[in-house]
């Protein structure tokens, strides 16, 4: 086969060499005859490598696309990927059946005999189940591997004789290694399941992986597994090639991010990034040609970004985590990794294991368990944590200590970090939200000005934020007890999910699961606040609610696991205290509930219990019910691999043991790294830029787009009011202000904009009354004689993040020159006059926090189109605000003598 391939080869290469040039006509002709001479001999080299298959079609599938060959060579082989010729119908019912160990009828209600796709080492044919189960059923070509190493062996014996052997042995090992795994389809079956827990928790909505029909899968005949070694049945989607749109959606990817699909090569080519393999991938829905959404810039950037994936993380861990303020400071599959270690540390610890290696054995950190409420639990954890690694532990008393003299707790982090020799690591519990957040981003400042050891931040409650710490040991215990499945999950979350916070952080913790069903049991004056809420549908979360657990067993869907907190009644006022009785009993187990309860149903409770009124009564202590005990022991174990984690103790070992199945890590795609450098936003950039009329708009595109300037609109259809309206010559217009809101709440919103832009005084405004929506309008502000060609950043930002989705209109001579679209800025901060209005916040006046300013970043929508909300989130304690609601300002209807 060798000699054919490379005869075959010597004589296309003949061709091209005694083939003259074309050296007249015009270019486009020259260059069509070039193009006709490629196709010609890649047809040729076609031929030949299907007659050879195996290795060839192997190589050259993997050539193809890789840009080592002309376009038409590319364009002919492209075959090769699903269109090889076809075995038989009976060599491969023979084939399935022996791998299978029973008939094709017994398995499949249907089997389609003709193969849809054909390729290198299998084909492909459609089936249905017994249970009626669309499938895929991938069959492997009789003694292709055996072939594939004999040609192998042969083209590298070859390459020997002709010289090359010391340059080819080491690149052939790999071959055979690397395709070795190929040939084994229960390998590939893993790989689909691992890609499956990856990608699914955050893009479930946007994009659907086949599943195996494996044990694990419900639709696994009694039969057994139909995967094998040689045959790999899965879900069968519908789709077509995503390569058919590859181009325009790289294509769209580069153009939002402001450079054309060539530059973005020349990018990708220059960071020697590995191409993204497509071929197996399918689309779903129509595409619709503009603006790339995010899903799908991030479909684009996987195969960029798992290239990286496991070093990233042993980096990561090796600099050590700076904080866990909120659970999404933890990527996926770093949050995979402290369940996986937390695992192995439990195993080792009941097999009498050597502990040594979870140990971080450096006696010159220090921990800092810093609780400005009360513990018990988290405290002595992170304590016996702290001890297991051999660190020193200093308890601070918060009710001694300088906080007492209203001392900042920035202040108190400082000194503290300069009392030792080593890294400093601080537990923080408090009712101030978002205080870790801002520690780590304050005093790793400082440490690293004073040239101190380096801080980290662990938090262990604020407020009603989140509690991490917690949620690791939850979900720890949650997959102990679904024995580590990660398909999905059913939980109910009963008692006071208003104040909670360990049920908050859920929202984030829940990402693990593939699909996930939450319930929420709380009366009306405890259930779950609505941006908590908001951010599980979003997520794609099925979330039902009900009042009472009376009424969620009334139903049948009850999940098997129940979440408990604590009522936290002393905090919601009178009223609610005068029903604190009926409050109680709807979410209080009972006797009479047990039998309504599904088998094998736990319950958890992040604890305390109120011994007084336990929404847990103590005689569910000895039942089979009880998860409670083992969960708040697994907080011990998950706060031993936190620790490790933050001292740069683990991370080499990424890689789970391929000994201990775990459910794979999901870290091939993370939100926060999708886009990497390529954003044009990626970075800040400074305020205080006065760059001149165009630059300087330039320098705000994150917030300011131009647009094409359209013929003159008819006016108004009705003008609900008019102050001072008259027409301008030069100067600005801001129109399309606050559509869609109330016509009293669009009088409030320009009066706003006028007051904190100081543009009181001068030119007009009015109000456009909807013809569509009654009661609802939009605004227009006209301001003569300024020049914005002065404006630097800030006051641009300033006008965008008050007046979101309008119109700028810059006016000259009595004609439109130039308009504008505002869009949210991405980050907002440095003004003084925003705040967050979370009076908990670490931002907030009442906390006394003097070096803390407000900063609000960007809040997405849910959606297909991932488009910008008019909101902003707190970066501290993350309370969402509407655009208007970051300002202060009183809002008020104004009259018309109001100017």
């Amino acid at each position: 086969m060798c000699v054919r391939f490379g005869f075959g080869v010597a004589c296309i290469l003949v061709t091209y060499l005694l083939t003259p040039l074309k050296r007249t006509g015009t270019d486009k002709e020259r260059l069509d005859y070039i193009k006709s001479l490629n196709r010609r001999c890649a047809e040729r080299v076609l031929e030949l490598i299907l007659g050879l298959k195996g290795y060839y079609i192997k190589a050259a599938q993997t050539l193809c696309g890789a840009g080592q060959f002309p376009p038409e060579f590319d364009e002919v082989f492209a075959v090769l990927l699903d269109q090889c010729p076809q075995e038989p119908y009976e060599v491969i019912a023979s084939i399935l059946e022996d791998q299978l160990g029973c008939g094709i009828d017994e398995v499949f209600e249907d089997f389609d005999p003709e193969a849809v796709a054909a390729a290198s080492i299998a084909q492909v044919h459609f089936a249905r189940l017994k249970d009626g189960t669309e499938v895929a059923v991938k069959v492997q070509y009789p003694d292709v591997e055996r072939f594939f190493q004999m040609d192998v062996a042969t083209v590298s014996f070859a390459l020997q004789l002709l010289g090359m052997g010391s340059q080819v042995n080491e690149i052939f090992a790999t071959i055979q290694a690397q395709f070795k795994q190929e040939f084994d389809f229960t390998a590939e079956a893993d790989i689909m399941r691992e890609v499956a827990d990856s990608v699914m928790p955050n893009f479930g909505q946007h994009i659907d992986i086949p599943l195996p029909i494996d044990e694990q899968h419900p639709s696994c005949p009694e039969a057994g597994s139909l995967c094998t070694a040689k045959v790999l049945t899965m879900e069968r989607l519908q789709g077509k090639p995503i390569r058919q749109h590859a181009i325009p959606l790289m294509t769209m990817f580069a153009e939002a991010h402001g450079m054309s699909w060539e530059e973005l090569k020349r990018i990708l080519e220059s960071k020697d990034v590995s191409k993204v393999d497509l071929s197996n991938a399918a689309v779903r829905r129509v595409l619709r040609m503009g603006r790339i959404s995010e899903w799908q810039s991030r479909v684009l950037a996987m195969g960029m970004k798992a290239r990286n994936c496991a070093g990233r993380m042993v980096g990561a861990c090796a600099e050590g985590i700076c904080k866990i303020a909120i659970v999404n400071d933890l990527s996926l599959e770093e949050q995979w990794y402290v369940y996986h270690k937390t695992r192995e540390l439990k195993e080792a610890i009941r097999t009498g294991v050597d502990l040594d290696k979870f140990r971080l054995h450096n006696t010159e950190s220090a921990v800092y368990t810093i609780f400005m409420e009360d513990s018990t639990r988290t405290k002595e954890s992170f304590r016996n944590a702290a001890e297991f690694h051999g660190m020193k532990v200093n308890v601070f008393d918060a009710k001694t200590s300088s906080f007492q003299k209203n001392e900042t707790i920035t202040d108190t982090i400082k000194m503290l970090c300069g009392y030792s020799t080593g890294q400093s690591l601080f537990v923080i519990r408090s009712k101030v939200e978002g205080v870790c957040r801002w520690l780590e981003e304050a005093i790793t400042k400082y440490c690293r000005q004073r040239g101190y050891p380096r801080a980290s931040f662990i938090n262990a409650g604020d407020g009603r934020h989140e509690h991490p710490s917690q949620e690791m040991l939850d979900e720890f215990s949650f997959l102990e007890q679904k024995g580590w499945d990660t398909s999905s999950i059913h939980l109910a979350l009963i008692g006071d999910l208003f104040h909670g916070r360990t049920v908050h952080s859920k929202v984030d913790g829940l990402r693990i699961y593939r699909k996930v069903f939450v319930d929420l049991v709380a009366p009306s004056e405890l259930a779950l606040p609505k941006m908590y809420e908001d951010r599980m549908v979003a997520r794609g979360y099925v979330v039902r609610r009900f009042a009472s657990i009376e009424e969620y067993l009334a139903q049948e869907k009850v999940a098997k696991i129940w979440y408990f907190t604590r009522l936290q009644l002393e905090r919601m006022g009178d009223k609610v205290l005068d029903k604190a009785a009926e409050l109680r009993k709807a979410v209080t187990m009972q006797r009479e509930f047990v039998d309504s309860l599904p088998e094998g149903t736990k319950f958890f409770h992040p604890l305390p219990r109120d011994a007084k009124n336990p929404v847990l009564p103590y005689w569910l202590d000895a039942t089979e019910l009880n998860g409670w005990d083992q969960q708040s022991q697994n907080g011990y174990f998950t706060r031993i691999i936190l620790l490790g984690m933050l001292g740069g103790h683990f991370g080499e070992d990424f890689r789970a043991d391929p000994q201990v199945r775990m459910p794979g890590s999901p870290g091939l795609l993370s939100p926060g790294l999708a886009q990497g450098d390529l954003s044009p936003t990626n970075h800040d950039m400074p305020d205080d830029l006065d760059l001149g009329y165009s630059p300087a708009f330039l320098a705000a595109t994150d917030f300011i787009k131009e647009v094409a300037m359209v013929a003159d609109e008819p006016s108004p259809d009705k003008l609900s009011q008019e102050v001072g309206l008259v027409p301008i010559a030069n100067g600005i217009i801001i129109d399309n202000l606050a559509a869609g809101q109330s016509i009293e709440q669009v009088w409030s919103l320009m009066y706003m904009v006028r007051d904190i832009l100081d543009l009181h005084g001068v030119g007009g405004q009015g109000v456009r009354e909807s013809t569509k929506f009654p009661g609802k309008g939009s605004g227009f502000i006209s301001v003569p004689d300024v020049d914005i060609s002065s404006w630097d950043r800030q006051p641009l930002k300033r006008l965008a993040a008050m007046a979101p989705g309008s119109t700028l209109k810059v006016m000259k001579q009595g004609s439109l020159e130039r308009e504008f679209r505002l869009q949210v800025p991405p980050r907002v901060y440095n003004f003084k006059d925003i705040s967050c209005k979370n009076t908990a916040c670490v931002s907030h006046a009442s906390q006394m926090q003097h070096e803390v300013e407000a900063f609000f970043e960007r809040c997405r929508q849910s959606g297909e189109e991932q488009q910008d909300a008019l909101a902003f989130n707190c970066k501290y304690c993350e309370t969402q605000h509407t655009f208007w609601e970051i300002w202060n300002y009183e809002f008020y209807r104004p009259t018309e003598f109001a100017i």
